[in-house]
């Protein structure tokens, strides 16, 4: 079964970073574009924080882990509340006042919302810690394939590249050659010729002593 909350968290991890870098050059250059491109980023990223943050508290509900990994896992459910909550005022705050923003006031704005971008990656630094060093997650693989016979790293495609068609052709073709004769068999020959040898010398001694 795939999990939903990896597969959610990249669409938060891209929108609101996507916003606060409009934001910043929203301070630089007077376009309204690039002010509703920063608003609408906001705005799909907090519906993708919401649904990272439901998600991965449910996958906590089922997620087998030990003391390491709790105390990660704490800190990771704490930072993607932060988040949320973090987008959602934002969000609500320049809802509010978008008509009404005086230069300062926007600055602070666009300063608080760059924090946003900063807090995600803290957030995948403890999430990859909790997968790729804790194992959080993670399917067995290695004691899969011992259990099923094989050993790690012993993975090989021979059947899938022909090999053992080939093997079998090798025999096929090594079975129409013609196969040496056996010791029995030529020694065998070979006295049946030395008897008609000495057979023919004897009628010869005979025909001899006859004249």
């Amino acid at each position: 079964m795939i999990k939903p909350h990896p597969a959610i968290v990249d669409f938060p991890v891209v929108l609101l970073s996507m916003a606060a870098l409009f934001a910043v050059i929203s301070l630089f250059k007077k376009n309204d574009f690039v002010k509703r491109a920063a608003f609408w980023n906001l705005f799909l990223g907090v519906i993708g924080a919401i649904a990272a943050v439901l998600t991965g508290l449910i996958e906590e509900q089922n997620l087998i882990h030990n003391e390491e990994i709790h105390q990660i896992l704490v800190k990771h459910k704490f930072n993607g509340f932060a988040i949320m909550i973090l987008s959602q005022i934002l969000l609500t705050w320049y809802w509010v006042r978008k008509n009404k923003f005086g230069r300062k006031e926007y600055i602070l704005w666009v300063s608080l919302l760059v924090i946003a971008p900063v807090m995600i990656i803290y957030q995948g630094f403890l999430g990859g810690r909790m997968v790729y060093d804790e194992g959080a997650g993670v399917k067995p693989m290695e004691l899969q394939l011992e259990k099923e016979g094989e050993s790690p790293g012993s993975h090989h495609h021979s059947d899938a590249q022909g090999g053992h068609e080939h093997n079998n052709h090798q025999d096929t073709s090594s079975s129409k050659k013609i196969q040496p004769v056996s010791g029995h068999e030529h020694n065998k020959g070979q006295d049946t010729a030395s008897s008609k040898k000495a057979a023919v010398e004897k009628k010869k001694e005979l025909k001899d002593m006859k004249y």
